[in-house]
C-alpha cells in the first residue's frame, strides 16, 4: 500500500523546501503581501536579512526539516540568500530568533486566512467531493459487508487473516486546505 496523497504531498513540500527555503511561499503569498499584512498588525521592522518573509521562510524550515534546530534552518537559508542574491551573514541564529519574537502574533493566522482564501478561489469541479465543498475532513475507515463483490473491489489488507475481517475502506480522499483558524 503506498504513502496516502496527502504524505507524499507533504513529503514533496518539504523537500522543495530543503532546496529553496522561499520556494512555498512564491506562488502563494508574495513579499508585498506580508509586509502590508506586518504594517496592519502595526508592526515595524528595520530592513535587514531577517525581514519579516525571510523570517517566515527561516521557521517554517525549522518546522519541517528533520533537523529542526534554529542553527541548521538559518544556515539553510543564508545558503540560499548567498547563493541567489549574494548575500552575506553570520550564521549565528540569534538574528533569526529576535526577529521571529518580533513578529506580531497575529501575523501567522492572517497569513493562513489569506492563503486559504486565494486556494480557495483556485478550486476547480474536480476538486469537490460530490459537487460540494468539504468543510472538514476527519479520516477514517468503513467496514463493508464481506461479499465477493466488494472482496474484488476492496480487497483486504495484507496482514488481515482471509475471512478473519470483511475489507474495509479508508475514507480520506482529498486533503482540504485551511479555510481559517481558530
Amino acid at each position: 500500500m503506498g504513502m496516502p496523497p496527502a504524505s507524499k504531498a507533504f513529503c514533496a513540500a518539504r523537500k522543495k523546501l530543503a532546496e529553496n527555503p522561499g520556494a512555498l511561499f512564491t506562488d502563494v503569498i508574495s513579499e508585498a503581501e506580508v509586509n502590508k499584512e506586518c504594517v496592519l498588525l502595526g508592526h515595524t521592522w528595520r530592513e535587514r536579512i531577517f525581514n519579516p518573509l525571510v523570517t517566515l521562510w527561516t521557521f517554517l524550515g525549522q518546522v519541517l526539516n528533520a533537523d529542526s534546530s534554529c542553527r541548521d534552518a538559518v544556515a539553510r537559508v543564508l545558503y540560499f540568500l548567498w547563493v541567489t542574491k549574494g548575500l552575506e551573514a553570520s550564521a549565528d541564529p540569534s538574528a533569526c530568533s529576535v526577529a521571529r519574537q518580533r513578529l506580531p502574533e497575529g501575523l501567522l493566522p492572517a497569513l493562513t486566512r489569506m492563503v486559504a482564501k486565494k486556494l480557495d478561489e483556485k478550486v476547480e469541479p474536480d476538486d469537490l467531493w460530490h459537487g460540494h465543498r468539504v468543510k472538514l475532513l476527519d479520516g477514517s475507515s468503513v467496514s463493508l459487508p464481506d461479499t465477493p463483490e466488494n472482496q474484488a473491489t476492496y480487497p483486504q489488507h495484507t496482514t488481515q487473516a482471509p475471512g478473519s475481517l470483511g475489507p474495509s475502506r479508508h475514507v480520506e480522499e482529498r486533503t482540504p486546505h485551511v479555510l481559517d483558524v481558530a
